[in-house]
């Protein structure tokens, strides 16, 4: 009976040893290289890549920069995602790391780990200017007669599926610009707009008599966190680690007074010594 149990218990050593080295792969990868292959997608104003030279700038390239001179790691920009299959770069080991960020949801638990919080957004509700219907009363909004303008499969769509399940879907193409689901509002091809504070804000600057916002408080808000492979804890905890270090030393918070036109549009994580 001991010899069974002993036996036992040295396959099971092993299992977790085997485990923990398979899941180290891209970890191990990464450090012999020094360099962090990048998947991302362009997210304007977030993370931008000229048409003609093929540059990038914007708050998560300046951010990843960072976090790879931080880390001495080189970072390669290496994959442009396609939203249809966005988890296909880790499978094939064509990337390392997502380097613009995603929200974190229970949706993309199966499919992926995340890096520690680099920030919140809140998410908000816009309506057309004259329309009063909703104003202190967002549930109205849940009704039949009404049409939420999002983004196909992201996180807007979310938002409107959980939050109001009897309100129409109006979807645009994932990634289209956020000028489309704003002017499906104002067209009056749809009711509601649900996007971040900042995309939101910026389109009523530059259309001041379309929309208003509906609301000081937000519908949700949400972290954001750079998408990583699943069982590989040695990388997480190598960007965790970098990441932290611009949190405290002020960088992302600094990064975002740069970056974010509407400042209360990015909420950066409390330095660990504050």
């Amino acid at each position: 009976m001991l010899r069974i149990l002993s036996f036992l218990l040295s396959l099971a050593m092993l299992f977790f040893v085997t485990e923990a080295r398979a899941g180290d792969d891209v970890f191990k990868r990464v450090n012999d290289s020094a360099t962090l292959r990048c998947g991302y997608y362009v997210w304007n104003p977030y993370l931008m890549k000229d048409p003609n030279t093929g540059a990038m700038s914007g708050f998560y390239y300046d951010l990843v920069e960072e976090l790879g001179r931080k880390l001495d790691l080189k970072i390669e920009w290496a994959e442009e995602i396609n939203w249809s299959n966005l988890f296909a770069g880790f499978d094939t080991g064509r990337i390392d790391a997502f380097c613009t960020p995603l929200f974190v949801l229970p949706s993309y638990a199966k499919a992926t780990d995340f890096t520690a919080t680099i920030g919140f957004e809140p998410i908000h509700m816009f309506v057309r200017k004259d329309d009063a219907r909703f104003d202190g009363n967002f549930a109205k909004i849940d009704a039949e007669d009404v049409t939420i303008s999002v983004m196909d499969g992201e996180i807007s769509q979310k938002i409107a599926d959980q939050k109001f399940p009897k309100a129409k879907k109006l979807a645009a193409q994932s990634g289209s610009d956020t000028t489309i689901i704003a002017m499906n509002v104002v067209t009056k091809k749809a009711d509601v707009l649900i996007t971040n504070l900042m995309l939101g804000r910026e389109f009523m600057n530059k259309n001041p008599d379309a929309l208003k916002q509906l609301t000081d408080k937000p519908v949700k808000i949400l972290p954001l966190a750079l998408p990583v492979p699943a069982d590989n804890y040695r990388l997480k905890r190598m960007l965790d680690i970098g990441l932290q270090e611009l949190h405290d030393n002020g960088f992302t918070e600094g990064l975002a007074d740069k970056h974010y036109k509407v400042r209360e549009g990015f909420i950066a994580v409390a330095p660990a010594s504050r």
